[in-house]
């Protein structure tokens, strides 16, 4: 019996990724539902917004961060808060090409989530999206990031 729990307990951490052999307790199994709900919560977040669009495409894209200082917006009078089209800029909100992703498109990006296509800069051009943040210091921890995003289309 011991030997099925050692193999069920390396097989468990195995899965779970780089946590090698992994005690079962039930304080952790309490901490992975609450996570496993936390990410079902995301899911499901994901597909109600997805789900009503009749199809998702993939692009490779340049992903920056920017938020409301003159470090990022370059031009005193964009300054305000506003977006191009006019909304207030907050998380979610998304500058981009609009040759490329067209105001208003719904975009998924990994380790951010999802944001609109509200904005556009001057240095924003092609594939490459520039995601809102709060503080100067929060774009920057984001840094530079090519990865894969998700639109949704109509």
């Amino acid at each position: 019996m011991k030997f099925k729990k050692a193999i069920a307990t390396f097989t468990f951490g195995f899965f779970i990724g780089s946590l090698g052999t992994y005690a079962l307790t039930e304080k952790n199994l309490d901490a992975m539902r609450t996570d496993m709900k936390k990410l079902n919560g995301e899911i499901s977040r994901i597909k109600e917004i997805i789900e009503p669009f009749e199809q998702v495409k993939k692009f490779t894209v340049k992903v920056t961060g920017y938020s409301n200082d003159s470090g990022s917006i370059n031009v005193p009078e964009w300054q305000d808060g506003l977006t191009a089209t006019g909304t207030i800029a907050s998380k979610g909100t998304i500058a981009a090409d609009w040759d490329i992703f067209k105001q208003r498109t719904n975009l998924y990006v990994p380790d951010y989530g999802i944001g609109t296509v509200v904005d556009r800069g001057s240095k924003v051009k092609g594939h490459h999206i520039d995601i809102f943040f709060d503080s100067r210091e929060e774009a920057l921890k984001w840094g530079v990031r090519k990865m894969e995003i998700l639109m949704a289309e109509r």
